[in-house]
């Protein structure tokens, strides 16, 4: 598979353009010049006290440090840049399985290790898969459908032989099926999300015996407005990390008006299919900082570099799901007021009568805890863990066993 490549570009010109203006802004901040922004009150005052520590320092020295720190700062992100570009991609998805059913670009993925040999299904074709008895302690059912985002490859839970979920899961006595999306294609392309529940819902229908659906970000809220459709069918709901209130006071967002966001539906208006570069850039633009440390040390790690690899390879985003991702809900809130309608039905967490767990990443930007929380404090009797750790390290990140994997198989075990 080849690599794909991160925006260096971008990176470079963001980098030089803080590398540029450190001088003046440390100087500002030195002298109490700068009029911070609220929300910074703490870090702030935090960086007023070590500056003043300072003071017997000169401007000049003051400067000329600032200068060599900045500089080795962007000479350190291009040597890591660099070393990344050279460096060969570990394997990516590296789980065996075999495609039992699609339709459109989307296809449905059997994991078990002994699914019976079948031929590849027609497109749209329909291949009931027995479900076979494991052993490990199970419950009702070891049916567990994992239902990705649709902007991100769905290879992330199933990243390489450190750290695949799907491949935990299987190890543990579960049979994992997994969706993938795929880019959209020209039927797809008229899509909303709604269309892609509809799919969660055919997929279901593959699986024979009950079947635990777990949902990771947008894919959570996908599986929640599914799992309302098919109660009777599912032993259990699991949500990681999946977004709820759009507006919780620690989510970065831009506060548009109705200007605004009648010119952001104008954009998107003159564009069929919205480029997986352009919604990079809008979630790297979230907190691009940390992009420096990440570089110095990726290529070093075999684990980060399929990360890396995974966050590259986005997928396109027809146009009707943008508007409903980037409007209703980010701008309209649809979700937490209760006006997100998918196949004439509110979507109400409320009315979810099966066993669900809910896990919230503490350190999550990209779905902060408290655009997270909202949604299981909605659903009857949700298990609620906290993980100490990010958005995409929930999934794959070195701890990610014990602060995940672990609790979500000890919860699928009871139900």
């Amino acid at each position: 598979m080849q690599k794909p490549m991160p925006p260096i570009p971008v990176y470079l010109s963001l980098a030089m353009m803080n590398c540029m203006s450190s001088v003046a802004a440390s100087m500002h901040a030195k002298n109490g010049l700068i009029n911070w922004n609220p929300a910074l009150k703490a870090k702030a005052e935090n960086l007023q006290e070590n500056l003043a520590k300072l003071s017997a320092v000169s401007a000049a020295d003051f400067i000329l440090e600032v200068q060599k720190q900045s500089s080795e700062r962007f000479l350190s992100l291009l040597d890591g840049l660099q070393k990344y570009t050279q460096t060969t991609s570990p394997e990516i998805a590296p789980t065996p399985y075999k495609t039992i059913w699609s339709e459109g670009t989307t296809s449905l993925r059997d994991y078990s290790p002994d699914s019976p040999p079948q031929s590849p299904p027609q497109a749209g074709g329909r291949i009931l898969v027995p479900s076979p008895v494991y052993g490990g302690g199970l419950g009702r059912g070891n049916n567990i459908l994992l239902i990705p985002s649709l902007i991100n490859r769905s290879y992330i839970l199933d990243l390489t032989e450190n750290t695949s979920l799907v491949k935990y899961l299987r190890n543990t006595g579960f049979r994992p099926f997994m969706l993938d999306w795929g880019e959209p294609g020209e039927k797809e392309k008229s899509f909303g999300i709604e269309n892609y529940v509809s799919r969660v819902n055919k997929a279901i229908e593959q699986i024979e015996g009950k079947i635990t659906l777990v949902g990771y970000c947008m894919g959570g809220l996908m599986a929640l407005a599914s799992a309302l459709n098919n109660q009777k069918k599912l032993n259990g709901l699991a949500l990681l990390a999946t977004p709820w209130d759009f507006h919780s006071p620690d989510t970065d967002r831009l506060q548009f008006g109705m200007q605004e966001i009648q010119n952001l539906q104008d954009m998107l208006s003159k564009m069929e299919i919205i480029p997986k570069e352009l919604i990079y850039l809008m979630f790297y633009f979230l907190d691009p900082w940390p992009v420096h440390s990440k570089y110095s040390r990726t290529h070093d790690d075999s684990d980060l570099l399929a990360r890396e690899h995974w966050v590259h390879d986005g997928i396109a985003m027809a146009r009707k799901v943008a508007e409903e991702s980037f409007i209703e809900m980010s701008c309209y809130n649809v979700t937490q007021n209760l006006k997100w309608r998918i196949l004439d039905k509110i979507i109400d967490p409320a009315n979810i009568q099966i066993p669900t767990f809910v896990a919230i990443p503490s350190f999550d930007r990209v779905v902060p805890p408290l655009c997270a929380r909202p949604l299981a404090e909605l659903i009857p009797g949700a298990t609620t863990i906290s993980c100490p750790t990010g958005h995409v390290g929930m999934i794959v990140g070195k701890n990610a066993r014990e602060h995940l994997w672990a609790p979500l198989v000890k919860w699928l075990s009871k139900t």
